[in-house]
């Protein structure tokens, strides 16, 4: 059984990270399906609204405004079940001058042909699926992947990483098939 990885539905607004461009390297590399380089620092993350700092260090799956990171202990997980199909970029939050924590932005690398076109919907006019329906068996090996013709969009998990990460605060596992809760069929 596949799994889509998404945010839960219930994130907090107040939760979603800025990526601090100044400093950092530009975030369009991080949309890809490739291995970059290291940066020498960590990439740096703010929070721009008034939280409490205990709850938001539970969460184990951030939303930002380039990509989603992860925590500790979650980026821990995925390396012991998926250490081919990830590279892990060293980042850091801040709230305004103080340091929350060590995170880390998942590039997921490997890109796999594993939609079942024939019964997937794909909205021409609005440029997304409504629904997305996986080949059986087709993501062989690999733990986690992104699917080729949704480069952009959710990766996508074996089941040994949906039963072991399952309780991840933050992210929400969907079975496939994936039907765009943005759209109707």
């Amino acid at each position: 059984m596949y799994y889509f990885l998404s945010v839960t539905p219930n994130y907090p607004n107040s939760y979603w990270l800025e990526y601090y461009r100044t400093s950092s390297i530009d975030s369009a590399v991080f949309l890809g399906n490739n291995r970059i380089s290291e940066p020498i620092t960590p990439l740096i993350f703010n929070i721009n609204k008034p939280i409490s700092i205990e709850r938001f260090k539970k969460y184990d799956y951030l939303m930002t405004d380039i990509a989603p990171i992860i925590s500790e202990r979650f980026a821990n997980m995925l390396n012991e079940l998926a250490p081919h199909d990830i590279q892990l970029i060293r980042a850091r939050v801040f709230n305004r001058t103080e340091s929350i924590g060590n995170y880390y932005l998942p590039i997921y690398l490997k890109l796999i042909d594993c939609i079942d076109w024939s019964t997937s919907i794909y909205c021409k006019e609005l440029d997304m699926f409504k629904k997305i329906d996986l080949l059986p068996h087709s993501l062989k090996n690999n733990n986690i992947v992104k699917a080729k013709g949704y480069e952009l969009g959710l990766p996508i998990v074996q089941e040994e990483v949906y039963s072991k990460c399952k309780k991840m605060i933050g992210c929400s596992f969907i079975k496939n098939p994936y039907i765009n809760p943005l759209l109707e069929i």
